[in-house]
């Protein structure tokens, strides 16, 4: 195999994960190197819906508790990458509604507010009314539902953009190819292999492969039970948007469905979660009607001839459905930092941040616990897998 100049860290990947392990490790005046296959947030992070909120669906109260953290980070790098890189990534705050449309979803909608609240947040509960007043458009007729202005938005492919360069700006390196394998020694990992016959050294490795990391369980010798599942999103014509261009988002919180309109990008109308699909990217006649007829039931106007833009991306979901963030089990200088699901761009501050502390330090300055990859290792055990 040919070889390329050592690195300080080596990163399986340039969705935001990566992205944000490179910049926070480049900042503490590391020389880390970012390996991507196919294009810098051109997979799972770049598709993405930009949605930096503490809940678009099912996430683990564990993952949760980091939540007001990641936040203030989002707000501080909005004052910052902008500035730095001169990409503007769509960054906002805006209202965000959401309703309940079923007698079951009510406690679970006040149990999240009540989280919400004990942050500190501002989270109003709406009768029905008010919920009606809130969204003129709206053709459903709620329970009650929420209103909370906690919850910033931003264009996905452009942030995962603006980290990268701010990034390489710090002193990260980024090089196009697929890792395949990993050379070991003595407990350790010495090299990537990538697929061009090339190998890449450094002092430690990350793998943040999102919906790919899986295929690391045969090179690393552990378990690393992540899948993709896919998540398909539409963009409604200017002429269709039910909202008018007002700025608010709005959640079915037990039905499923949301109506967003984007600073950049348009009004955004999702979602699916669709596992079993493997690596299909494909957006389906299937999905475009379930997401469609959630759509309408905030939204009667809405129709599949609104659609101007389609995409799908494909989500890290592990199997416990909190991420994998800490050293590999067995391996002295191999990380993971993926498994966040829908959540990455949401988390993908402060997990960069406790792995390049983590890898920099020695420990980081938030608790991994129950991140640890070290539980599916015993998971294993105990099912003699």
């Amino acid at each position: 195999m040919s070889g390329r100049r050592p690195a300080d860290v080596a990163i399986a990947g340039g969705g935001i994960i990566g992205c944000f392990v490179a910049y926070y490790l480049a900042k503490r005046g590391l020389k880390p190197v970012v390996i991507e296959a196919t294009g810098i947030g051109s997979q799972a992070s770049g598709r993405a819906a930009g949605i930096i909120t503490p809940s678009w669906g099912p996430v683990p109260r564990e993952l949760l508790r980091l939540h007001a953290a990641t936040l203030r980070m989002h707000a501080q790098l909005a004052r910052e990458l902008p500035n730095l890189t001169g990409i503007d990534y769509g960054y906002e705050l805006i209202p965000h509604v959401r309703l309940v449309l079923t007698a079951e979803g009510v406690n679970a909608l006040k149990r999240w507010r009540s989280e919400r609240l004990a942050e500190g947040a501002t989270v109003e509960w709406l009768s029905p009314a008010d919920a009606r007043r809130a969204v003129p458009y709206l053709s459903a007729e709620p329970i009650g539902g929420t209103l909370s202005e906690i919850e910033p938005q931003c264009d996905a492919f452009e942030f995962v953009r603006a980290v990268a360069r701010a990034a390489r700006l710090a002193g990260t390196a980024f090089i196009s190819g697929k890792v395949s394998g990993a050379a070991m020694s003595g407990g350790r990992v010495t090299a990537f292999n990538v697929e061009d016959g090339s190998q890449i050294s450094a002092g430690s490795f990350v793998v943040a492969m999102g919906p790919w990391s899986g295929l690391a369980s045969k090179w690393l010798g552990v378990r690393v039970p992540v899948e993709p599942q896919r998540g398909q999103l539409f963009t409604l014509s200017e002429g269709s948007d039910p909202t008018r261009g007002a700025k608010i988002g709005v959640w079915a919180w037990d039905t499923s469905g949301f109506i967003l309109p984007k600073r950049i990008g348009g009004t955004i109308i999702g979602t699916t979660r669709e596992d079993g699909v493997g690596f299909d990217r494909g957006v389906t006649a299937e999905g475009r009607r379930a997401v469609v007829a959630n759509a309408r039931k905030l939204a009667s106007e809405i129709s599949a001839p609104s659609i101007v833009a389609e995409r799908a991306c494909l989500r890290p979901v592990s199997a416990d459905g909190n991420p994998l963030i800490g050293r590999v089990p067995g391996l002295d200088n191999a990380y993971l930092a993926t498994g966040h699901g829908g959540n990455g761009i949401h988390f993908g501050p402060i997990t960069g941040l406790a792995v390049a502390e983590l890898i920099s330090e020695g420990k980081p300055g938030t608790d991994l616990s129950a991140f640890d990859p070290e539980r599916f290792v015993h998971a294993g055990a105990a099912r003699g897998a």
